[in-house]
C-alpha cells in the first residue's frame, strides 16, 4: 500500500550542476512522498537555477508555467564548436579568436535581440517522427530539424575576457541558449559553445526565492509548506476576473455562454470568488477559450 500523500504547491529548486531534470524531480518526489508532482521546463544537465516543481492540483498549471519567459546567465567559450553546442559534447573544430573590443562583442550579440528564427541542437529532446533528437544523434541518424521563431527580449554583456563571454539572456519559451552560444560563435567567425548555464528565474517566479537540495532535505520531513509557494502566487501579476457563485457553477459544468463578459482584454486572467483562488482562464473576444480550475472541492 502507497504511503504516498497529497501535496499541492509549486518548489522553486535551484536545481545543481549534472543531474537532469526528471532525475532530480524523481528524487524530490520520493523525499516528500508525493502522489503527483512534475517540472515546468527541462533544464540540460550542465544548467543550474530555478526548475519549478509542481505538486498535486498545481500540476494542472503547468501548460501555463511552460509558457513563461525565462532570463539566464550564460558563459560561452569562443574558438571551438562542439556536436551538443556545449561544453559536454565532442570538439568539432577549433578556431582563431581575435581580440574583439566590447563594440565589436556589443554589435554581434545585439542581432539576436528579438524575434528571430533558431534551429534547435540535434542533441535536444525534441522528437522528429516519435523519437527524440538526442537518440538519433547518438546512433548518428542525421535528420532536418526545423527552426522556429522565437523572441530574445534582452541580451546584456557581463564580461568578456578572451576567450569567454559571458552574457545575461531574457527569451521565450522555447529558446536554446545552446543554440544561441553556436550562432553568436559563428557569427563572429570563431565558433563557441555553453561552458556555464545558470537559470536565474522564470517570469511568474522573479520576485520569490529558490531552494537548494540542503534547505530542501532539511525542510521535507516536518516544514514542507515553509518552502512551497502557494499556487495562486504564481499568478498574482495577472489581471484578476472576480466570478459569481452562480458564474462560477455555469464555468465548472461548461456553460461559458451563459457568463457575459464586456470590453475584456484578451488573455490570461486569474479567476476569484471574493477572496477564493478559483483558477486561471483564457479569454479571447469576450469569450473564454481556456478554463483551468484549482481544486474541485471548491465548487
Amino acid at each position: 500500500m502507497s504511503n504516498n500523500i497529497n501535496i499541492n504547491g509549486i518548489l522553486l529548486l535551484d536545481k545543481p550542476k549534472d543531474v537532469t531534470s526528471n532525475k532530480i524531480l524523481q528524487t524530490i518526489k520520493r523525499m516528500f512522498h508525493a502522489n503527483k508532482a512534475g517540472h515546468t521546463g527541462t533544464l540540460d544537465p550542465i544548467a543550474t537555477g530555478m526548475l519549478p516543481i509542481c505538486f498535486g492540483y498545481a500540476c494542472k498549471f503547468s501548460k501555463y508555467l511552460l509558457s513563461d519567459s525565462k532570463t539566464y546567465v550564460a558563459t560561452f567559450k569562443l574558438g571551438e564548436t562542439t556536436d551538443t553546442f556545449d561544453i559536454e559534447g565532442k570538439v568539432l573544430q577549433t578556431r582563431t579568436v581575435k581580440q574583439f573590443n566590447t563594440e565589436e562583442i556589443l554589435q554581434v550579440i545585439n542581432q539576436f535581440v528579438g524575434d528571430i528564427q533558431q534551429t534547435p541542437p540535434k542533441f535536444s529532446a525534441i522528437k522528429h517522427k516519435g523519437q527524440p533528437l538526442y537518440k538519433l544523434a547518438r546512433k548518428n541518424i542525421e535528420v532536418e530539424i526545423p527552426s522556429r521563431n522565437v523572441t530574445i527580449s534582452k541580451i546584456n554583456l557581463l564580461s568578456w575576457n578572451n576567450p569567454l563571454l559571458s552574457v545575461e539572456i531574457s527569451c521565450s519559451k522555447g529558446t536554446y541558449i545552446r543554440s544561441l552560444a553556436n550562432d553568436i560563435g559563428e557569427v563572429l567567425g570563431c565558433g563557441a559553445h555553453i561552458v556555464q548555464l545558470h537559470r536565474t528565474f522564470c517570469d511568474y517566479f522573479k520576485s520569490h526565492p529558490m531552494y537548494d537540495m540542503p534547505a530542501i532535505e532539511q525542510n521535507a520531513a516536518t516544514q514542507i509548506e515553509k518552502i512551497l509557494l502557494p499556487v495562486e502566487h504564481a499568478f498574482c501579476a495577472l489581471p484578476k476576473l472576480t466570478l459569481t457563485p452562480q458564474e462560477k457553477q455555469h464555468l465548472w459544468h461548461g456553460r461559458k455562454a451563459e457568463i457575459e463578459l464586456a470590453d475584456m482584454q484578451d488573455g490570461l486572467y486569474s479567476m476569484y470568488e471574493n477572496s477564493i483562488f478559483l483558477g486561471v482562464c483564457m479569454l479571447q473576444e469576450n469569450t473564454f477559450v481556456d478554463v483551468t480550475f484549482y481544486n474541485p472541492n471548491f465548487m
